[in-house]
């Protein structure tokens, strides 16, 4: 068995779209190398990249989907 677990950031949902308002969307695309917020497609995509039994020796570990914020903007254990 593994386990990986994925941690995306702010995904532009309308929901969150509606909490953060125009100001903090714009604000989170600019701390992304993206220069745009995570969309749902992305995140989907990553589930899929790590559904590959081939990361099976990756058992354990997080992979944080942000498009790098936490590295640029100093997110939780930049």
């Amino acid at each position: 068995m593994s386990v990986l677990t994925l941690a995306p950031g702010a995904v532009a949902t309308p929901d969150v779209l509606a909490v953060l308002g125009k100001e903090g969307a714009e604000r989170q695309a600019a701390g992304s190398l993206l220069g745009r917020m995570l969309e749902p497609r992305d995140v989907a995509a990553a589930a899929a990249v790590l559904l590959d039994p081939a990361l099976r020796p990756a058992s354990g570990s997080t992979v944080r989907l942000d498009g790098g914020w936490s590295v640029l903007v100093g997110g939780p254990a930049a």
